[in-house]
């Protein structure tokens, strides 16, 4: 369970109340019993813990950053139950800068291992290797946000806010160029599901 930390106030859903003293975490719970199994805290109070993809045991974390834009923190960690906390995946300083301190959705394809994350902020989607929580590739893409895998392709579909849709090989990166489209009046967000 994803823990963002940050509060807000009915009237006013999108001012942020409590940015000194968040307490965001990452929790574990059991979904027959619904007991915490495990709880991890990100190595920074103010990452909020936004948005979580699954793959062989280990859960990786999206991260919105709510501090200073120049601060260098991670914005995507991950945790697995043999080291019981959330570990940095590693990435250049310029693709960081690019993203703008603000993950909004993942992703992780169980059969490459690879992980596609959006950051709308940055228009960029970035891939990752879940194994060695190392940065592979990025794609600029305006305003991305959900993204999820089709396993039937082997293909992420990242969907943007100006309507678009479009189609990524799970272990090149390559576009689809054949299933980018644009919905006409449409804008995604940044939850995407694969049914």
């Amino acid at each position: 369970m994803a823990n963002g930390g940050i509060r807000t106030h009915p009237g006013t859903p999108r001012r942020k109340l409590n940015l000194d003293t968040m307490r965001p975490n990452l929790a574990l719970i059991d979904a027959a019993t619904g007991q915490q199994e495990a709880r991890a805290v990100p190595p920074h109070h103010q990452l909020s813990v936004r948005h979580l993809g699954v793959a062989s045991g280990t859960v990786v974390a999206g991260m919105q950053y709510e501090g200073l834009g120049t601060d260098d923190v991670p914005l995507l960690l991950a945790f697995d139950a043999d080291h019981g906390d959330l570990r940095p995946f590693e990435v250049p300083l310029a693709v960081q800068r690019q993203m703008g301190q603000y993950t909004a959705s993942v992703c992780v394809d169980p059969v490459t291992g690879h992980a596609a994350v959006t950051c709308p902020r940055g228009n960029l989607v970035t891939f990752w290797s879940v194994e060695s929580r190392r940065f592979l590739h990025s794609r600029r893409l305006r305003d991305t946000g959900g993204v999820a895998v089709d396993a039937a392709t082997r293909e992420f579909v990242v969907t943007s806010g100006s309507g678009g849709v479009y189609r990524l090989d799970t272990a090149s990166f390559e576009f689809r160029r054949e299933a980018t489209r644009r919905v006409a009046d449409l804008r995604w967000d940044n939850h995407l599901t694969a049914v």
